[in-house]
């Protein structure tokens, strides 16, 4: 009898806990069950990806500021301020390395017939800024080296990492801006026999035989202003086009330059257009194709200026809209205004918003929703080709190849907010069909690789390489997957 009051006291607390664990295990199974059916449609789960992730291999790189890349069919060359590293792209294998007494600080966008062009740092001095600059700019570092010039060009065998050739510093010590010596105002492309490189907003072109000196010009006038070479971008092997941008509120002016002369062949000049109020400085102008000629214009604002940007009469103080992007022939008509809102307005280095291929040119919006729209326009007409809504927060746009269109989705990013309840998603590689716009799961989250830069992705074959960036002063590292 003493026992009898035991057993309805572990009758309740079974029942209790009954009570508990089984619809917490049906909520659980719902929850999984719909993060998967989530997953499965929005084509983050993917059964039989091309792209699985797993590595293949990794080897050390150079250190300092990534400058660029270049891919050939059995080597890939990878560029920063420590030097340039070139491995094997079947077994990673390093075939050379070349690291210079100067910083690297500018590669050509790609090699031409195994050769390729770097820039490196110049005489030309720029002191860390103090604790009085006119910006606000920081007290400067005792240990700091002062920025050099990036004003000498040198010519690389790809294939064996041979200084074909190397220049003297190419820019005046009296150059116009100043500001315009250092990496971010420094370019060099490669055009049919010459090699042109952009210092301190003047064009220089080089036998890209010899890297003799052929032509210099200075910066171009736009009525009775002089305005630096702001950007500038190959034809064809004869033809090389530019366009220099006067500054706020004033005109561009683009030429059609023949590249073993420098003489203008074609050149028109447009109004800018009105800038945001208060506006005193904005980013310079630059090419986005060449046939016809695209030029984006930038105008201050937080978000860019909308289709009546190049209108100098049109007040666009409350725009939000994106930065306009002009279509011309040579002889200055204008031809059509792209339509792609809230593009080609992106900060974040990370971001790849927009490819020119094949008569094509590939944007992605730059939403801070959950959902951002690529789109194919056609280069010659303007129209609208197909348009293709993804459900991600940060798209970048990597390459075209075959018939498919790579792109990099951010995953979770910085936008949590994206998957509520849900579960965060990691980076992941998709395909879009370039005739159609279909989008298709190249691989699935790839939570074991650090998400790179966009443009730190290359396409090759059956393959994925990628720079892994170090951190601090360790080496970049040069990785390949499939």
């Amino acid at each position: 009898m003493a026992s009898t009051g035991a057993a309805p006291k572990r009758g309740c607390l079974r029942w209790f806990t009954g009570c508990l664990i089984v619809p917490g295990a049906v909520v659980l199974v719902f929850v999984l069950v719909t993060s998967v059916r989530s997953g499965i449609s929005e084509g983050h789960v993917v059964f039989s990806p091309e792209v699985r992730g797993t590595l293949l291999w990794s080897v050390d790189g150079p250190t300092g500021e990534v400058v660029g890349g270049w891919r050939t069919e059995e080597v890939l060359v990878h560029g920063a301020g420590g030097g340039v590293t070139a491995v094997n792209t079947g077994d990673g294998e390093e075939r050379w390395r070349l690291e210079p007494t100067e910083t690297v600080c500018g590669m050509s966008d790609e090699a031409r017939d195994g050769f390729g062009v770097l820039l490196l740092e110049g005489d030309i001095e720029e002191e860390p800024e103090g604790p009085d600059d006119e910006e606000g700019g920081r007290a400067p570092d005792p240990e700091e080296s002062p920025a050099r010039s990036c004003d000498t060009a040198l010519l690389v065998d790809t294939d064996s990492g041979e200084e074909i050739w190397r220049t003297g510093p190419l820019a005046d010590e009296d150059v116009a801006d100043p500001d315009l010596l250092f990496s971010r105002g420094s370019g060099v492309i490669q055009v049919g026999d010459q090699a042109l490189v952009r210092v301190g907003g003047e064009l220089v072109g080089l036998d890209a035989a010899s890297g003799e000196e052929l032509w210099r010009r200075g910066p171009l006038t736009a009525g009775e202003a002089s305005c630096p070479a702001a950007d500038f971008l190959a034809r064809n092997a004869s033809e090389v086009v530019i366009v220099a941008d006067c500054g706020v509120d004033e005109s561009i002016t683009v030429h059609v330059a023949d590249p073993a002369t420098g003489q203008d062949i074609s050149a028109f000049e447009f109004p800018r257009g009105r800038s945001s109020p208060n506006t005193d400085a904005v980013g310079h102008a630059s090419l986005v194709a060449t046939n016809p000629i695209h030029v984006h214009v930038n105008l201050g604002h937080r978000g860019g200026a909308g289709s009546e940007g190049h209108e100098p009469d049109q007040d666009n103080g409350g725009s939000q809209e994106a930065h306009p992007v002009l279509a011309f022939d040579d002889d200055g008509r204008l031809r059509n205004e792209l339509d792609i809102t809230n593009t080609l307005s992106t900060t974040t280095p990370q971001q790849n918003l927009y490819l020119v291929d094949d008569g094509r040119i590939y944007t992605s919006t730059d939403n801070t929703s959950c959902t951002n729209d690529v789109r194919a326009h056609d280069l010659d007409t303007g129209e609208l080709v197909w348009e293709t809504a993804i459900s991600d927060p940060g798209l970048s746009l990597i390459d075209v190849r075959d018939g498919r269109l790579l792109v990099m989705l951010d995953g979770d990013g910085s936008f949590g907010e994206c998957h509520m309840l849900g579960r965060a998603w990691d980076w992941q590689l998709y395909t879009l069909d370039t005739d159609t716009g279909a989008d298709s799961p190249l691989s699935p989250p790839l939570p074991d690789l650090r998400q790179p830069h966009a443009s730190d992705l290359w396409w090759a074959e059956d393959q994925i390489l990628q720079v892994d960036r170090g951190v601090l002063d360790r080496p970049h590292r040069l990785i390949a997957y499939r």
